[in-house]
């Protein structure tokens, strides 16, 4: 895997099939993430403990600004 005259690594090339394919996970990624925050930020929220959540809720907007359900439950507070 190393370039014989430069003794460096190859460069590895990817098709744009691979790159899409390597995004699409990477949203997924995202979208479990955020749905994993949002829980935990509910979860606050139905403890009372608003300000916790509402950091959390901030965290998921700069993530995903138009976050439906984050944009919904600041708007509401």
């Amino acid at each position: 895997m190393f370039d014989e005259k430069t003794k460096a690594p190859k460069q590895q090339s990817y098709t744009r099939e691979t790159v899409i394919a390597l995004s699409s996970s990477q949203k997924v990624h995202n979208t479990a993430s955020l749905e994993t925050q949002l829980q935990t930020a509910l979860s606050f929220h139905k403890q009372g403990c608003l300000e916790k959540a509402e950091g959390i809720y901030k965290q998921i907007l700069l993530s995903e600004p138009r976050h439906f359900e984050a944009l919904q439950i600041l708007a509401r507070r």
